[in-house]
């Protein structure tokens, strides 16, 4: 009798203490959960989804994509690869990278996981006048594509997607904004590129905030991206100059080639 009766009472002690962690195991993975969809960076099944999306874009009767010609295209993968190794331990995936220029009136630029990279004609031939302003650019569209930072948002799959649509989908709330251009700052400086022009992109799209409105959003939040960047610059100026060696400031063959082809 007292043997089955210790046996019951180790079996119900089991019972109780399986039961705790199941409760527990419930408590972490709603939290899990709920951290999962408040954090920018996206679950693979949504970058599934935009990589699809990429697809229904290029398919959009009013959207217009220029051919790019093979030195435009060596040019732009040149600067991608010559970010990409000089950072191999930050930007880890392996793909091959596409570039994609839209025929459009509208400054704009955006970039998918897939290493598909999106820019208007008009934002190159008149809004990006030196090759640091498209080398800051595309790192941190890089820094973005390689740590897939895409906001969750729903999606209705309609089989096209208008620009209108991509770049609402493409906006990151502030914060994570300016962390994103101060590891392009990074990712320029270890590739040797002047990465103070990071700033300067900052401060054309604010020069020109009513063009680039539907690219970024509201002209305060803009604002506040500027000066939150300048404080971070402000902290890295006390740093050795050395670290940054020999930054390239004058724009190349190549780039004055690509704004040709588009004139």
């Amino acid at each position: 009798m007292n043997t089955l009766y210790k046996k019951l009472a180790l079996s119900k002690r089991a019972f109780f203490i399986l039961l705790i962690c199941l409760i527990t195991a419930c408590g972490s993975r709603q939290k899990n959960l709920f951290e999962k969809n408040a954090i920018t960076v996206t679950g693979q099944d949504y970058i599934d989804h935009l990589e699809f999306l990429a697809i229904d874009y290029l398919k959009t009767p009013t959207v217009k994509e220029l051919r790019i010609s093979k030195t435009n295209k060596s040019y732009m993968e040149g600067i991608y690869k010559r970010i990409v190794l000089n950072n191999e331990l930050v930007l880890k995936k392996i793909i091959t990278p596409k570039f994609h220029i839209i025929r459009s009136e509208l400054p704009f630029y955006f970039s998918l996981p897939s290493g598909r990279f999106f820019f208007s004609d008009t934002l190159i031939r008149k809004y990006i006048k030196s090759e640091n302003l498209f080398v800051s650019l595309l790192a941190n569209e890089i820094y973005r594509m390689h740590k897939d930072l895409y906001e969750k948002k729903i999606l209705v799959p309609l089989g096209f997607a208008s620009t209108k649509k991509m770049l609402s989908l493409y906006r990151l709330p502030l914060n994570v904004r300016v962390e994103s251009l101060k590891w392009s700052y990074f990712l320029l400086k270890r590739a040797g590129y002047d990465p103070y022009s990071v700033l300067s992109w900052i401060q054309m799209q604010n020069k020109n905030s009513l063009e680039f409105s539907m690219q970024l959003g509201t002209t305060h939040a803009q604002t506040r991206e500027e000066f939150l960047f300048k404080s971070f610059l402000a902290q890295e100026v006390g740093k050795k100059q050395s670290e940054t060696e020999n930054p390239e400031k004058n724009s190349s063959r190549g780039f004055y080639q690509l704004q040709r082809s588009l004139l």
